[in-house]
């Protein structure tokens, strides 16, 4: 199953890779890498009447220790996460939901932030396609300490090509917390993986927050991430782990993913 990711000061489940689809962030990140979130990132979905779970966890090992809100939660040494159910509705359509979603802060309280419900539109038997294509509708409900706004959406075009054992994706994702056109976020996401062997591959992935598509902000406020991660899979179990590096000031600079999917 595709696993896919960011924020504008919000809170998101970056749920790795890139829908493709996390990491996305509460605040000043306390994000699943990424439920951002995995979610499409191949645009390959669940076979019909298949059902799949999906653990995803990002952990924050280097990141702010102040939030940007009173009763926010502090990125730095909490781990976020969310466990993401899907149902393959048709060959084309896969349905899902993220519930719960998770945090365990620094001083290790376990906080539930809430939940998401999607649909994933994608062309069918993406994987044996050079070119690819879908969209991921969310909305979710998050605590006020997760999220500012109670109510999110999300837009997440996927777009794909492959080149041989070379895939890239490109996520162009559009965010919301219903407050007026000019506040939507633009948080776009890219993979690229390279496939070793039948059950291993390797992927650079760039998070990115750039600012409202009224005003993107200052560079210096942009958030940016490189993630260097490796895959294995197998028949119905498949696991991915990586390591990012923030490249600007406000990015968390060492972040920690751990993602384990299952059919059921």
């Amino acid at each position: 199953m595709p696993k896919a990711v960011a924020c504008h000061r919000r809170a998101r489940v970056r749920v790795a890779r890139l829908l493709f689809g996390g990491p996305r962030r509460n605040e000043r990140g306390t994000g699943l890498c990424t439920i951002r979130e995995n979610t499409g990132l191949p645009g390959v979905i669940s076979r019909p009447g298949a059902l799949n779970l999906t653990l995803h966890n990002n952990y924050i090992a280097q990141g702010a220790r102040v939030s940007e809100r009173s009763d926010g939660i502090v990125p730095d040494h909490s781990l976020t996460g969310g466990a993401g159910w899907a149902y393959g509705t048709a060959p084309w359509l896969e349905s899902g939901a993220y519930l719960p979603i998770y945090t365990v802060t620094q001083d290790r309280q376990l906080r539930f932030d809430g939940a998401e419900i999607r649909a994933l539109f994608v062309v069918p038997h993406a994987e044996r396609l050079p070119f690819f294509y879908g969209l991921n509708l969310a909305f979710g409900f998050h605590s006020s300490a997760f999220d500012a706004q109670p109510l999110t959406a999300e837009i997440r075009p996927i777009v794909g090509a492959r080149l041989g054992l070379l895939r890239v994706t490109f996520n162009p994702v559009l965010e919301t917390t219903f407050d007026g056109f000019a506040n939507i976020n633009f948080s776009p996401a890219t993979l690229a993986d390279y496939t070793l062997s039948s059950r291993w591959s390797i992927a650079l992935e760039h998070y990115a927050e750039l600012g409202t598509l009224h005003r993107f902000a200052a560079a210096a406020d942009q958030r940016h991430e490189l993630f260097f991660v490796t895959d294995y899979a197998r028949e119905a179990l498949s696991i991915e782990a990586g390591v990012g590096r923030g490249l600007t000031q406000a990015s968390d600079d060492l972040t920690f993913k751990l993602i384990v999917s299952r059919d059921l």
